[in-house]
C-alpha cells in the first residue's frame, strides 16, 4: 500500500483514516468498481470534507505510464 500527498508531494509511511458508515459503504462499492476491471487507468475520489482517492496498482499499470511523476517516484519505492 502506498500513500502519497500531492500537496507535500512525498509519499507518507502512515495515515488514519476515520469514515461514517456511508463512507463506508461509498468506499465498499468504489473498490467494487475498481476491481471490476483492475488494469483500468481509473481511481476513485471519495469523501466531502476531504479528499480521498483510491486507485488498484498493477505492474501493467506501472509500465503503461498511466502514473504522474510523483505517483510514479513513490509506487516504484
Amino acid at each position: 500500500m502506498w500513500i502519497v500527498d500531492p500537496q507535500r508531494k512525498t509519499g507518507i509511511a502512515e495515515a488514519q483514516l476515520y469514515v461514517t458508515l456511508e463512507e463506508a459503504l461509498e468506499l465498499r462499492d468504489a473498490l467494487s468498481r475498481l476491481i471490476a476491471d483492475p488494469e483500468a487507468m481509473e481511481h476513485e475520489h471519495l469523501g466531502d470534507g476531504a479528499e480521498f482517492s483510491i486507485s488498484i496498482v498493477t505492474e501493467e499499470k506501472l509500465r503503461r505510464a498511466g502514473y504522474t511523476p510523483l505517483e510514479r517516484t513513490v509506487l516504484e519505492t
